[in-house]
């Protein structure tokens, strides 16, 4: 599931508008993404700063009727 969110994020980034965002310091807007771990502050900066803020979580999923046959 990493990878997948790193390459989903990786993607996002390269997309316009995304990849014309910077950070008024000309830092470079960044999705994130829940694998890298407490992303609250960098959540909270891009909010304050940019007014936006992008994070890719893992795909879940859940069983709605176990007792059908198939996947």
């Amino acid at each position: 599931m990493k990878s997948c969110q790193n390459d989903v994020a990786a993607k996002l980034m390269q997309t316009q508008p995304f990849d014309t965002i910077a950070f008024p310091d000309g830092g470079l807007f960044k999705v994130l993404t829940e694998d890298e771990g407490d992303i609250q502050f960098e959540y909270d900066t891009m909010i304050g700063q940019l007014g936006l803020a992008i994070v890719v979580h893992a795909p879940t999923g859940a069983i709605e009727q176990p007792d059908m046959p198939g996947h």
